[in-house]
């Protein structure tokens, strides 16, 4: 069943530009698609077998999908328009003639590169960071999140700047077995650099491209070993509830059986009173 989080609609005057469309995955998995527009064309490979979440940034992308993947084949998927930052924060979100462009850059900083550029519109609009999205999703489903401990995670980002995406992540960033990277116009070297660095510290390390696409993966004896972790800590946890939930029901029968043992006096007492016989008993009015 697909589940859609939409936003308004402006116009579209330009297609967007087809990519590489994501491999199909070899066994099973969860995948998380979020950033640019074109994030859209990588959904035909896609197994739809497996949980996906797409966050195009642009509500009006995530309209025009809602529309274009509706029947069975898409059971998995889960559509949300979420324009991602570090922070959850109102911010400007402007939408130029060419909405590959649409986001919070200011026209000075595009114009350079895109001469032809027009601002057509501009509105606050609220940004979140994506943690608190992925646990939303995973909340609202059980068997969900049975799958997200279970089997491991690919996160694919699209657009010039995905730091904006990924310092939102906090610990989940953990819960993913693999990154890619499609940055969809030009990037610097720092802007690379930077990714590498943050995702080296992760505990992730660089893996072949696919295609010109730069990829990250987390040792996959680490990926397991956090699960265990986590699953030694809900162990516990849920060991802890067991044993508050045993003593408030033994709180519980103690107040039950004072309650029986005080009705059981008040009845015995009104029954031994309704029976003596009255000190005016015999005597002539």
């Amino acid at each position: 069943m697909l589940t859609a989080c939409l936003g308004s609609c402006p116009d579209q005057r330009h297609k967007l530009p087809v990519t590489r469309p994501l491999p199909r995955s070899q066994g099973s998995c969860w995948q998380v698609l979020a950033g640019s527009a074109a994030c859209e064309w990588f959904l035909e490979r896609l197994p739809s077998r497996d949980p996906v979440l797409l966050l195009p940034q642009d509500p009006a992308v995530a309209e025009r999908l809602a529309d274009q993947l509706r029947g069975p084949d898409w059971q998995g998927l889960t559509l949300q328009a979420a324009w991602l930052g570090p922070e959850d924060r109102q911010s400007c979100w402007r939408v130029y003639s060419d909405p590959r462009h649409n986001g919070n850059l200011t026209p000075e900083a595009l114009l350079l590169h895109h001469p032809n550029l027009e601002l057509l519109d501009s509105s606050l609009r609220m940004r979140v960071r994506l943690d608190g999205v992925l646990r939303r999703w995973v909340e609202a489903d059980p068997q969900l999140q049975l799958i997200v401990r279970s089997a491991p995670g690919r996160l694919h980002l699209f657009g010039p700047d995905p730091l904006e995406l990924l310092s939102g992540c906090m610990d989940w960033l953990q819960r993913f077995l693999q990154i890619r990277w499609t940055p969809l116009g030009r990037t610097s070297a720092p802007q690379r650099q930077a990714l590498h660095a943050h995702l080296l510290e992760a505990g992730f390390e660089a893996v072949a491209p696919i295609g010109s696409d730069p990829v990250w993966q987390i040792d996959r004896q680490a990926w397991l070993e956090e699960q265990r972790v986590w699953l030694e800590e809900r162990l516990d946890q849920m060991t802890r509830q067991l044993a508050e939930a045993d003593r408030q029901r033994l709180e519980l029968e103690q107040e039950r059986d004072r309650l029986r043992f005080d009705n059981n006096i008040l009845r015995s007492t009104m029954r031994s009173s309704l029976t003596a016989p009255s000190p005016l008993d015999g005597e002539l009015p």
